[in-house]
């Protein structure tokens, strides 16, 4: 309830901005990879990868399950994703 005493008007539109570009950046992304685009896979493992330093920062703070569980699955989410990568970079190279 203090944090919402303390909005203003531009704080709030500064909040719509920054969600409004982060939906956008995941509409590109979502897009990029329906259409099997590499740099949308790229993309994807540097946008659900940005996330693991903070992810590990916070279970090193206070060790609950729930934070171990969300790095946990993120950082097999993003492991899978270069995997995936790689492999495709293998059969690319292969077919030429």
């Amino acid at each position: 309830m203090d944090l919402i005493d303390h909005i203003d008007s531009s704080k709030l539109w500064s909040m719509a901005l920054v969600a409004a570009v982060y939906s956008v950046v995941r509409i590109i992304e979502a897009i990029g990879l329906w259409l099997r685009k590499t740099w949308a896979q790229w993309f994807a493992v540097l946008s659900g990868g940005i996330y693991i330093p903070l992810e590990v920062y916070e279970v090193v703070q206070h060790v609950t399950w729930p934070r171990v569980t969300v790095l946990t699955v993120n950082f097999g989410i993003v492991s899978f994703l270069l995997f995936v990568l790689q492999r495709d970079g293998k059969k690319k190279q292969l077919d030429s």
